[in-house]
């Protein structure tokens, strides 16, 4: 994960504290949020494959709002799913003493309805064993407020303080919280734009797993032909990482 140390650190600490105990008062709910391409669901993915090597695939599940509720299904039909999905993991999982992990992709893609559902198993007056969970939401709600604060801040190096991330986070949090109150359960965490030396090693990290010859002069000519917001001597990716595994492919 490139130019999210502030989140990656944030995320770990979160989940270590969580881990640590075994008597817990309401379940862990951590928000990744921020605009496209920069590494939020890449996050969800490599945390759902750390968790299955640990405690195999029956705790953990991945939820894809476009996929598991696309469009033209009824929202109740999606609510009493998911509402199932859950249930029954977390009823597993109080057996089996594991903690299980629900990932939830594409967030800001849910109705009100299964907001609303997914709210209830976040608070804390429920029996225990809905109380033993860890819930990650991914979405780009608050992404467009992001992209303002870094691109205004940039030249202030604020971003790679702690003092950047409360003013960040006192920007983000109004948002979705005027989204949905669920938000007021949960820990955000914000993820900012990659800078252009950030998308470079996207490209080598996706030009080794191709086996292609990583040529930096070539990595640098593909880097340059996205579109990139410039302030100051930075340049910030418009799309993150999200096109580089299209230009690899074209290779």
């Amino acid at each position: 994960v490139f130019g999210q140390k502030v989140a990656v650190e944030s995320i770990m600490e979160l989940l270590k504290d969580y881990l640590a105990t075994h008597i817990h008062s309401k379940p862990l709910v951590i928000s990744l949020n921020g605009p496209t391409g920069v590494g939020k669901s890449h996050v969800g993915w490599l945390l759902a494959k750390h968790f299955r090597s640990v405690m195999d695939n029956d705790f953990v599940l991945q939820y894809f709002v476009m996929h598991h509720c696309p469009n033209g299904v009824a929202p109740l039909t999606c609510e009493i799913d998911l509402s199932k999905k859950i249930s029954d993991m977390v009823t597993r999982a109080e057996i089996e003493e594991k903690i299980p992990l629900f990932i939830l992709d594409e967030v800001e893609l849910m109705s009100p309805v299964l907001l609303d559902t997914l709210s209830r198993f976040f608070e804390p007056n429920q029996t225990n064993e809905f109380l033993n969970a860890i819930y990650i939401l991914i979405s780009n709600i608050g992404g467009g407020e992001i992209t303002k604060f870094v691109i205004q801040n940039a030249s202030a190096e604020l971003l790679h303080q702690q003092r950047g991330v409360e003013e960040l986070l006192r920007v983000v949090q109004p948002v979705l919280i005027n989204a949905h109150p669920l938000w007021k359960s949960a820990n955000i965490i914000p993820f900012v734009l990659l800078e252009k030396s950030h998308v470079i090693n996207c490209f080598l990290e996706e030009m080794r797993r191709e086996g292609l010859y990583p040529d930096q002069k070539h990595i640098e000519n593909l880097a340059s032909q996205l579109s990139y917001y410039t302030t100051g001597d930075k340049q910030y990716s418009r799309m993150g990482c999200k096109q580089v595994v299209a230009k690899v492919n074209l290779l």
